[in-house]
């Protein structure tokens, strides 16, 4: 199901930036205006010119920052601040990352990745937006180029793409092979966040063959980057209507996507927190006793690492029943739900038992629409979302936010049930960690 194929990655010339620390950024969508700022004073040629470049008075159609973005990928490659690659390949890459205190690693490769329209090998799990899209459509329109790639996911529990492709020894003690016969990495880096990034090769035929073998029966899910996805989908079929008799090989017919096996315990899925603010006349008493009609409100003590301890309750009641953490104030609490049945008495989408019974879902149509929202939809803007659980408890006893609700991160089974049913999750559902690193590998269309 799964047609993967090599290309001529491009790259950053390290001779002419040197450190690839000061070029590299996050992916676009969680990069913040203030980071934006940051990155662009970082270095001239960091790829945040490229990824979400800034908008000036006097921007139009003709000149705006879909065509500055353009301009730049094509200086930078004159200059060789970038140069393509002169192999087909694709190419591993392993991130090795902290996580409560444990060194863990993540291994996966970036090929490019057939489009197919969903429900035909490749499944998404995530609600999408119409803004993000239109962005990032103008932005493919004008570069003509994948500047990041997105992040899928394969079932792979044998392990048959690591047994051809690693063990990726520079991670472990072991000896290295299996890595061609190039042992160094072309990229070898640690980012702001102390996350270190390495990146090889891999050109051999006979190899590139078995695993596209391999992957041709796989279904990819889509963890990061469904926005990517369907405007890249919306490119190919703007596209073939230009040239009908298109043979379906032409390069629009393919995007850049870093595939990782769902199996690997290097995958970490990171809960996103609602932080809300701006509801009118909000009554404490009068909200607890509306959510206590269908969970158990239990205060936490107050003291030392109160997060942490909130965290490791939710933890803990993750396997037996739905719960959340709630912040008014200074006060933190434990949500539990009373009973099952309650969903399907609020949940009214006709969606199956796994949709309905996922944390988020819960959450966002209990408490943030039955009863914050007075049985209507909240309002997007009324929610921020966050990964620090401490940030946005500290945020609402500043008193910028009214409420914070903390929640456990969803699972890799729950992705994968939800993909396969077809349906889709609302929409900051799941935090796949450590993010991919934009400006390692490019592809020009």
């Amino acid at each position: 199901m799964a047609e993967i194929l090599p290309f001529r990655g491009i790259r950053y010339n390290k001779d002419k930036v040197g450190s690839l620390e000061v070029v590299t950024a996050p992916p676009y969508d969680v990069i913040s205006s203030q980071d934006r700022d940051r990155l662009y004073e970082k270095n001239g040629y960091n790829v945040i010119r490229l990824i979400l470049g800034k908008e000036f008075p006097g921007d139009d159609e003709r000149n705006n920052r879909y065509s500055r973005a353009a301009n730049f990928l094509q200086d930078w490659l004159k200059q060789e601040i970038l140069k393509e690659d002169e192999e087909e390949s694709i190419y591993v890459y392993v991130q090795a990352y902290s996580y409560r205190g444990k060194r863990k690693v993540r291994r996966g490769f970036i090929s490019l990745l057939r489009l197919k329209d969903f429900g035909h090998g490749v499944l998404p799990h995530e609600e999408t937006l119409a803004k993000p899209k239109e962005d990032r459509l103008r932005l493919l329109r004008a570069c003509l180029a994948n500047l990041s790639p997105i992040f899928t996911i394969y079932s792979d529990p044998d392990g048959a793409v690591d047994a051809l492709l690693g063990p990726f020894a520079p991670f472990r003690d072991a000896p290295l092979t299996g890595l061609e016969e190039k042992a160094s990495p072309l990229i070898d880096m640690e980012d702001e966040k102390g996350e270190r990034h390495r990146l090889w090769p891999v050109s051999s035929p006979e190899k590139l063959k078995r695993l596209r073998e391999i992957m041709s029966d796989k279904e990819i899910y889509l963890a990061d980057g469904h926005h990517r996805y369907e405007t890249a989908l919306a490119f190919r079929n703007e596209m073939r209507q230009r040239s009908p008799h298109s043979t379906g090989s032409e390069p629009y017919n393919y995007l850049m996507a870093y595939l990782t096996n769902m199996e690997d315990e290097g995958l970490t899925i990171l809960p996103t927190h609602r932080l809300i603010r701006d509801l009118p006349d909000l009554d404490i008493p009068a909200l607890k006793a509306q959510i206590n009609k269908f969970f158990k409100i239990t205060e936490l003590d107050k003291g030392e690492d109160q997060i942490g301890k909130m965290l490791s309750s939710l933890e803990k009641m993750a396997e037996s029943n739905c719960a959340f953490g709630m912040s008014e104030g200074a006060k933190l609490h434990l949500l539990t739900l009373r009973d099952e049945t309650i969903v399907d008495q609020l949940v009214k989408e006709e969606r199956s038992r796994e949709w309905k019974r996922l944390d988020v879902t819960i959450l966002h149509r209990i408490i943030l629409d039955h009863i914050l929202a007075e049985g209507e939809r909240m309002e997007e803007e009324r929610i921020t979302y966050l990964i620090d659980a401490e940030e946005a408890f500290q945020l609402v006893k500043e008193g910028k936010y009214q409420l914070a609700f903390f929640l456990n991160p969803t699972k890799v089974n729950q992705v994968k049930a939800i993909a396969r049913a077809g349906e889709r999750m609302p929409g900051k559902a799941t935090y796949f960690y450590p993010k991919l690193l934009t400006g390692l590998v490019m592809r020009k269309i």
